[in-house]
C-alpha cells in the first residue's frame, strides 16, 4: 500500500515539474515582412590637406512602398587616404526615426532620436578597369529613449564587413559596381546569442557630370533580421523571443560634391 502511494505521489510531482517548466518556455515567433523603399540625399566633401577630407552629408528614408518619412540622417566625418591600397575614417551621424506610435500613446506617431559613430577601414586593390575593395565598419548606436536594458542595449554595437567590386567605363562616365555587405551584432540582448543582423546586396552606378559632382543610382536589397525579447517585468525573466525578418527592396539616388 505504502509503495503504491508513494508512486503516485512521484507521478504528481514529476507532472507538477514538467508544468511549470512547460510554463516557464520562452515563446518563440517569426514575423516577416516586405517592404519598397527609398533613400534620397547628398554629401559635400572638402580637401583640407593632403590625403585629408570632411564631409557633410544629409539623407532621407522613405518606407511603407515610399509614401511615409523613415528617417533622417545627417552626418559629418573625416577621411584619411593613407596610399592607394589603404584608407580609413570616422563618422558622426545624428539620427531622426519617425515611429508609428505605441498602443499606450493611442498610436500617436513621435521622433526617436540616436547617435551613431562609426569608423573605416578600407583596403582596395586596382586590376586594369576593375577596382575590388573591403571595407571594416565598428559601429556603434547609441538610443535616448527609455528601454529595459534586458530587452535592449542602449548602446549597440555592429561590426560591419564589405566586399566591393566597380568597374571604370573607358569612353563614358559611367562606373558600375555590386556590392555585398554583412552586419554582425556584438553585443546583442542578454538572452541571445550573437547573430548575423543583417545581409545587403546592392547594385548601381555612378556617374560623374565632371571632376568635382557626381551621382550614384542603385538597387539595394536587405535582408534584415531583429530578436526582439520580452521578460517579466516582475521578475526579468525571459517571456517571449519574436525574430523579425524584413526583405526590404531600396531604390537610392545619391549626390556627391567635391571641392
Amino acid at each position: 500500500m505504502k509503495n503504491w502511494k508513494r508512486t503516485i505521489f512521484t507521478i504528481a510531482l514529476l507532472a507538477c515539474v514538467g508544468t511549470v517548466g512547460a510554463q516557464t518556455e520562452p515563446e518563440r515567433t517569426t514575423v516577416e515582412d516586405t517592404d519598397l523603399q527609398m533613400r534620397l540625399g547628398f554629401d559635400i566633401s572638402k580637401k583640407i590637406a593632403r590625403g585629408l577630407d570632411v564631409t557633410w552629408s544629409e539623407e532621407l528614408r522613405m518606407k511603407n512602398t515610399i509614401s511615409t518619412v523613415d528617417r533622417i540622417h545627417s552626418g559629418l566625418g573625416l577621411s584619411y587616404k593613407v596610399n592607394s591600397y589603404f584608407s580609413l575614417g570616422a563618422e558622426y551621424i545624428f539620427i531622426a526615426i519617425n515611429h508609428d506610435g505605441k498602443k499606450s500613446t493611442d498610436y500617436q506617431k513621435y521622433w526617436d532620436l540616436r547617435h551613431r559613430v562609426r569608423l573605416n577601414f578600407t583596403a582596395s586593390y586596382k586590376v586594369g578597369q576593375w577596382k575590388f575593395s573591403l571595407r571594416e565598419r565598428p559601429q556603434m548606436t547609441i538610443r535616448t529613449d527609455s528601454i529595459n536594458p534586458l530587452e535592449k542595449r542602449k548602446t549597440e554595437f555592429v561590426l560591419r564587413s564589405r566586399l566591393k567590386a566597380q568597374y571604370t567605363c573607358r569612353t563614358l562616365p559611367l562606373k558600375p559596381f555590386v556590392y555585398v555587405e554583412v552586419y554582425n551584432t556584438l553585443n546583442a540582448p542578454k538572452f541571445v546569442s550573437n547573430y548575423v543582423e543583417k545581409i545587403r546586396s546592392e547594385i548601381g552606378v555612378d556617374y560623374d557630370l565632371n571632376r568635382r559632382s557626381s551621382f550614384t543610382f542603385y538597387y539595394r536589397f536587405d535582408y534584415a533580421i531583429t530578436k526582439d525579447v520580452e521578460v517579466k517585468k516582475s521578475t526579468g525573466a525571459l517571456k517571449s523571443i519574436t525574430t523579425e525578418k524584413a526583405y526590404n527592396h531600396i531604390l537610392g539616388v545619391f549626390y556627391s560634391y567635391k571641392f
